[in-house]
């Protein structure tokens, strides 16, 4: 997976990433959660497989989510082609 900041920092309120994940990528091998924020995520290009704690949601192109940071989470690439994602915190969290 890369990231690239569609915002400068500081990031004020909002923080914006471009986010390119290839075939069988993901944000890492189990959910995570950060923080307090809104996030949001729309696919620009391809598919990815979103786990929100129990469920599970399989999102394509011009397809979006918005979900809680503190929920457990994790995006995956299961397709066979790259996916491309502009993924928004708001506001910015830690890492």
């Amino acid at each position: 997976m890369v990231k690239w900041f569609l915002t400068e920092p500081p990031h004020g309120h909002v923080e914006m990433y471009a986010v390119t994940i290839e075939p069988g990528g993901s944000t890492g091998p189990r959910q995570y959660r950060h923080g307090d924020s809104e996030e949001v995520i729309l696919v620009t290009r391809g598919h990815v497989h979103v786990e929100l704690g129990d469920e599970a949601y399989e999102l394509g192109t011009g397809d979006s989510i918005v979900f809680a940071s503190s929920t457990p989470h994790r995006v995956a690439n299961t397709a066979d082609e790259g996916a491309e994602l502009v993924w928004v915190n708001s506001p910015p969290t830690p890492e």
